[in-house]
């Protein structure tokens, strides 16, 4: 797949990711955080953040600009690692 295309999975998967936990659907076990549920509006915006960063991406993609490439690919890693530091719980 080009990176264009893996750009619109990361943009269509971003839009789907808050209707993977609707209300009341906390149930162990899960590396789900409470904050999912306790906090929905601050989780759909994260997923929106990334849409937004993984949109970047495909632009410079499209544009064929190596070194933009590399610093949008940083700021949607760094899109993903916030959300997952907030809203998941890491294994031990």
């Amino acid at each position: 797949p080009s990176l264009s295309a893996d750009a619109d999975a990361i943009i269509a998967t971003a839009d789907r990711i808050p209707a993977w936990f609707p209300a009341g659907s906390a149930q162990k076990p899960t590396e789900a955080a409470p904050a999912i549920w306790t906090d929905p509006e601050g989780f759909a915006a994260s997923a929106v953040a990334m849409r937004k960063m993984a949109e970047a991406l495909k632009v410079k993609v499209e544009a064929g600009e190596p070194a933009g490439i590399a610093a949008q690919f940083r700021l949607l890693a760094q899109s993903c690692k916030s959300c997952h530091q907030g809203y998941r719980i890491i294994p031990k």
